[in-house]
């Protein structure tokens, strides 16, 4: 198996987020609740790096090597802010979750960075993939099936933490989408899905 590079990941503040997308949000949906500032952030963050950096290179070599492919940056940087949406492009992530659950919500980020931008694959054949294996779903949940996959293995065979992964469907039982993704991995095997998709781009 070919030994794929991981990138750098690099957790920061983002001033712009905070200011330019955290705090409208929170003008507009809840000025009554106080928001996290600058500082408070800061120290957040801190807790997020201590608790990442001792897993981030068995993750990302993990995921590589699960998927055969590579990231397509050797740097990644994660945009921390309260208030922000939770997504992968770019890459941010708000203040809300624990210490503990970050490494989840950020594992989960860069599986979906890994497949959707590599040094193998367009995005055009990784839609084509979905369209094609899974035409009865929506997006979000064909989005999802490859990143949950990947997860649960991350879970159960580098983390080696059951419990994470008993957390993370339980979390997506108020999310349909979220949760059909995770019921259809559960059904097929995760080994199965990801064993399909690198047949097919193979």
């Amino acid at each position: 198996m070919t030994q794929h590079p991981v990138p750098k990941i690099r957790i920061g503040f983002s001033h712009l987020t905070y200011n330019n997308i955290a705090k409208p949000l929170w003008e507009y949906y809840g000025p009554d609740r106080p928001i996290t500032g600058p500082e408070k952030a800061q120290e957040v963050i801190l807790e997020y790096k201590q608790v990442w950096q001792p897993h981030e290179q068995a993750l990302l070599q993990g995921m590589c090597d699960l998927f055969d492919l590579s990231f397509y940056k050797n740097v990644l940087d994660v945009y921390i802010s309260p208030g922000a949406p939770v997504m992968s492009t770019p890459l941010m992530i708000n203040t809300r979750t624990d210490a503990d659950e970050f490494i989840d919500v950020l594992t989960h980020e860069l599986l979906h960075v890994l497949i959707s931008d590599n040094t193998t694959l367009t995005l055009e054949k990784i839609i084509d993939f979905f369209e094609k294996v899974y035409p009865d779903h929506n997006q979000r949940t064909r989005n999802h099936i490859l990143v949950h996959a990947g997860h649960k293995h991350l879970y159960l065979n580098v983390l080696k933490e059951p419990r994470r992964l008993t957390r993370d469907i339980a979390s997506c039982k108020d999310a349909p989408d979220y949760a059909k993704a995770w019921e259809i991995v559960e059904e097929r095997g995760y080994q199965k899905i990801i064993d399909e998709f690198k047949a097919r781009y193979r």
